[in-house]
């Protein structure tokens, strides 16, 4: 139905529905039977964007919802436009897990205690939830609200609309955190990877685009430091493509120095295959002096350094254009 309600119940029903095994799941967005009013579509959009599956459907001869209805307004078709564009960057995130569900039947959309099994904070936690193990989604699930009380577990956490850590003190704990109406709480775990595309129309026209890696460095002062992810390539029409070694599955590994990007799997060939075009680098503590890209030298313009929270930087390395089927070894040196 189109109610407040259950929009809650579609994450239980998600969360349950990767439990028993069935990842590619999501609630139809808006609502099937109702009027979904605006605010309600609205932060059912922002929330739709994160099942792993996502459709806008219902009943017919019900009034229209898709993010184009006559009745909704401008800065709804701004705000659902954005949430679209989120999903379309992040797919390349979205389809190396569904990778993994394929391959060793691991969770898409997950409880955050799946992640954190030991913290007793999270096992009845039913309104926020992880994609994998590197995106923590704090949804507004409540009419009018433009705040979420979010639960961070104890780690690293970056704001994924900034960059910014979250405080030490805010982990293990309850953080009431902005949730404005045209966007949605989203948080990286420190120690994740995330790959990414730029957004088009369609994916048939934002795979041949250029693509970029989020690497959200752990806490340093107690951890190794190391941050780890994959990404998993196909032609994304063929099936058995990973049974049949036609796909490119690579290994990152990165740390405040270094970033190791290893293709294990190289099987997939495409002359239009996307590079790696930009690196961002969340949680550095030094203005960085030289970057080489397999043994070359960035142009200094070509590594940004912009301070944030806590004494942590921001690096941002643009147009190293790595390919996504080769090996890879990147070395920063700091002043």
């Amino acid at each position: 139905m189109s109610i407040w309600k259950d929009l809650h119940y579609s994450v239980i029903g998600m969360l349950e529905f990767g439990l028993f095994g069935i990842p590619f799941v999501g609630a139809n967005i808006c609502g099937y039977f109702g009027e979904a009013e605006e605010q309600l579509c609205l932060r059912w959009h922002q929330l739709g964007m994160f099942y792993p599956f996502a459709r806008n459907h219902n009943v017919r001869d019900e009034l229209d919802q898709d993010p184009m209805a006559d009745r909704f307004s401008l800065d709804f078709r701004i705000a659902v436009k954005k949430a679209l564009e989120t999903r379309y960057t992040l797919l390349p995130y979205l389809y190396s897990l569904f990778h993994h569900a394929h391959v060793n039947g691991s969770m898409v959309a997950k409880p955050i205690w799946a992640e954190f099994p030991n913290d007793v904070n999270t096992w009845d936690i039913d309104r926020q939830f992880m994609w994998g193990s590197g995106l923590l989604i704090s949804p507004v699930l409540d009419k009018d609200s433009v705040k979420v009380n979010a639960y961070f577990p104890d780690c690293r956490w970056y704001d994924y609309w900034t960059g910014h850590p979250m405080a030490r003190t805010s982990q293990r704990r309850y953080i009431t955190i902005d949730a404005p109406f045209d966007q949605i709480p989203i948080h990286i775990k420190g120690g994740a990877v995330i790959p990414t595309q730029w957004h088009s129309q369609s994916t048939r026209f934002s795979r041949f685009l250029g693509m970029g890696i989020t690497i959200a460095l752990p806490d340093l002062d107690f951890t190794d430091g190391t941050a780890i992810g994959d990404l998993f390539w196909d032609d994304g029409d063929s099936r058995n493509t990973y049974e049949y070694r036609n796909d490119i599955f690579a290994r990152i590994e990165a740390t405040e120095d270094r970033i190791s990007y290893v293709a294990d799997r190289a099987g997939y060939d495409d002359p239009y295959l996307p590079l790696i075009q930009n690196i961002t680098i969340l949680g550095t503590r030094k203005e960085v002096y030289q970057v080489f890209v397999d043994h070359q030298q960035l142009q200094p313009w070509q590594a940004e350094t912009t301070e944030t929270l806590y004494n942590l930087k921001t690096l941002t390395l643009y147009n190293v254009d790595i390919t996504i089927n080769e090996d890879h070894d990147i070395d920063i040196r700091y002043i």
